[in-house]
């Protein structure tokens, strides 16, 4: 057991069994639930891209930022999602940040509805918003009603936000629940999926694939550095909401050409 106040130092790659401050342990951490960091084929296609486009892009995807490895994977990603677009940020930490911003700025919401068990990069990302955001017991569908009933005025719309699988938990957000508060207040739904995708869903498209909660009103942000193994936040959806996505200001940075491979 970890000692309070301790430093530990990784000393090896990952896995079953891992050296740390020069000893060896069974690893029962970490989030590569298929260890797909460490196969040969995810190694030597980021070796390529780097031989062949260096560590960086050095520029924006404003400018010259964007590679043909970048649009490969965000048609990759529309077509593993099945949807009209998506785009691939340089850390999945932005996910969540940079699609309520793009739903922001479409006017699909006024207030914000945040489940209190959610990842702190959604919570930071709400708060970035401006927008008044409320905070809900974790999966208590009925006191998000009673709080929407409170604190929605005349005209406006919720966005309603949670973890779409709750790692600590190993537990599901009731989206069908949601959906239906969302519909009734004419709202939408921000679902961070980064340890359902890839894992959930008869196609490993997520939490939503898997409760069969297909809609329009359910938007959904997630990362590679789970399943996938690699690296990078991922958004699907629409393509008037990819858009805004790209032309916001989170994807002003360029995302690394390695971690793209």
């Amino acid at each position: 057991m970890a000692q309070a106040g301790k430093h530990y130092t990784m000393e090896s790659r990952t896995g079953t069994n891992v050296v740390l401050n020069g000893k060896s342990y069974l690893y029962f951490a970490g989030t590569s639930y298929f260890q797909l960091h460490s196969h040969p084929d995810v190694i030597k296609a980021a070796n390529e891209a780097t031989q062949q486009y260096g560590i960086g892009s050095a520029t924006t995807r404003a400018l010259t930022g964007t590679t043909p490895l970048l649009e490969k994977i965000e048609l990759k990603l529309a077509s593993y999602f099945n949807t009209e677009d998506a785009v691939y940020l340089p850390s999945g930490y932005l996910s969540s940040l940079a699609g309520l911003k793009a739903l922001d700025a479409l006017g699909m919401y006024q207030v914000i509805f945040l489940d209190e068990g959610s990842h702190y990069s959604l919570a930071e990302g709400a708060l970035a918003t401006g927008r008044p955001v409320i905070s809900f017991r974790n999966r208590d569908p009925e006191d998000l009603e009673k709080l929407m009933k409170k604190h929605l005025g005349p005209g406006q719309r919720p966005l309603i936000a949670s973890d779409g699988l709750f790692p600590v938990m190993a537990t599901l957000a009731p989206v069908r629940d949601y959906l239906n508060l969302a519909v009734k207040n004419d709202g939408v739904i921000w679902i961070d999926d980064a340890h359902g995708v890839g894992i959930l869903g008869a196609h490993g498209r997520g939490t939503c694939e898997a409760l069969g909660t297909p809609s329009d009103r359910i938007y959904l942000g997630a990362t590679l550095s789970k399943a996938f193994g690699a690296y990078g936040g991922i958004i699907a959806g629409r393509g008037d909401f990819i858009q805004e996505v790209r032309s916001g200001s989170v994807l002003t940075g360029s995302s690394s050409p390695m971690n793209a491979a």
